[in-house]
């Protein structure tokens, strides 16, 4: 009676053991989806920054206002972002690649000047700003590889394509 006793303790913490190891390797799986997904979308947003930045100095389209290539990747890491950041965080980053799509649209209709859709390229930018702060949060695990990350943000060239 005493080994069954030892045999199905034995049974019970082994059966936790291993639960408590799964749970374990989906978190940290969760969390390393959650940077890569934030890394990526960050990268986009700051060439969306650039973009946007170059079509206000220049007051006009350029030859190629690539909207395409960030909503693919937004679409693409959507999901992993979403699990791991809370509901607002998401809304907001959401917010700046639906506005992105707006602008993408503006842009393909071959419009000379800006100005029309100068209010949406604001609003983008504001948008876009704010998702980027977001991004950073999730992109790395210390406030000193945040803050360096910000820093190669902040001293990067922004470049259009006039």
């Amino acid at each position: 009676m005493e080994d069954f006793a030892l045999l199905v303790a034995g049974a019970v913490i082994g059966a936790l053991a291993s639960g408590g190891v799964k749970a374990l390797v989906e978190y940290t799986d969760r969390k390393r989806s959650r940077k890569v997904a934030a890394r990526a979308i960050l990268g986009d947003l700051v060439l969306v920054e650039g973009l946007v930045q170059g079509v206000r100095e220049h007051g006009d389209w350029p030859v190629v206002f690539d909207s395409e290539r960030p909503l693919a990747a937004w679409s693409e890491f959507r999901g992993a972002f979403a699990a791991s950041v809370s509901g607002a965080e998401w809304a907001e980053v959401d917010a700046a690649f639906r506005v992105l799509h707006q602008v993408g649209l503006a842009a393909s209709l071959g419009q000379e000047s800006v100005e029309p859709a100068g209010p949406l390229l604001e609003e983008l930018l504001v948008r876009v700003r704010l998702a980027k702060k977001i991004a950073v949060e999730h992109a790395a695990r210390s406030e000193e590889a945040r803050a360096e990350i910000e820093r190669v943000i902040d001293t990067a060239e922004p470049r259009s394509s006039h």
